[in-house]
């Protein structure tokens, strides 16, 4: 297997269903492990569209989106598109790739600084330069979007290394999953406990750790009503008796 398959075949074990995107030059080997695959590709107009598609299929899905460009200015739209999900917690993995590694620095049109490009608006970002080393910088990106407060990763891989040969290692990543401490818990008990009106805001946390059901289960037992941020509605029906709405 080469890298750009590996990274195609990875995507899949992580249960990745579409992929949107613009082909280039330098992409061509993963759009070719693409046409390999179960992964349905959607083409679209521009890079950052495909951000923005991406995005909308993991609010609307609970998964992670996947979205795929090109070198250079290509991978500069895929950037302007990152800064929504990086900002809103939307888990996306994007791969963009890049001019080969023995034309970096020599004046190509498309030889940006990827890294400095992508390092304000993504969790994780990395360049592929070994072949060996892809399965485990893929993986890093998978844990980046759903550990801890979601976002996007990027990945960076020159044309070159697409075709190198790679691996799929013996291990799958599996995210940690955040759990509070007996003393936090009781702290909140204890300021409800003494508060005259409660009031809980819930926001897009609630709605990224699938808690709807328990936040519902938990307003109709306290009898505490409920307002949502912006990016919150949605959490429980506005129509509840208990939820007045969203805030600010």
């Amino acid at each position: 297997m080469n890298v750009a398959e590996v990274i195609v075949s990875t995507l899949e074990k992580f249960g990745m269903e579409v992929a949107f995107g613009m082909p280039g030059m330098w992409s061509l080997p993963i759009y070719e492990a693409l046409s390999n695959s179960k992964i349905k590709h959607i083409l679209m107009r521009n890079e950052q569209f495909a951000v923005y598609a991406s995005d909308g299929f993991a609010r609307a899905s609970g998964k992670i989106g996947l979205c795929i460009g090109t070198a250079g200015q290509g991978a500069v739209n895929l950037a302007s598109g990152l800064a929504a999900p990086f900002k809103d917690n939307s888990p996306v993995i994007s791969i963009t790739s890049h001019v080969p590694t023995y034309e970096q620095g020599k004046g190509w049109i498309e030889d940006l600084d990827l890294n400095s490009i992508f390092s304000s608006v993504t969790k994780f970002y990395a360049q592929i330069n070994d072949s060996f080393e892809a399965y485990n910088i893929l993986c890093k990106a998978y844990l980046a979007c759903l550990e801890g407060c979601p976002g996007p990763s990027c990945i960076i891989i020159p044309g070159d290394i697409q075709k190198k040969p790679s691996t799929i290692l013996n291990y799958f990543p599996i995210p940690k999953k955040l759990i509070p401490d007996s003393e936090s818990i009781d702290l909140v008990i204890r300021e409800i406990e003494n508060s005259k009106f409660p009031l809980i805001l819930a926001g897009r946390g609630t709605i990224l750790s699938n808690s709807s059901e328990l936040l519902m289960r938990f307003i109709e037992l306290t009898g505490i009503p409920l307002v949502t941020s912006m990016m919150g509605r949605g959490v429980i029906p506005e129509s509840h008796p208990l939820c007045l709405g969203p805030v600010g």
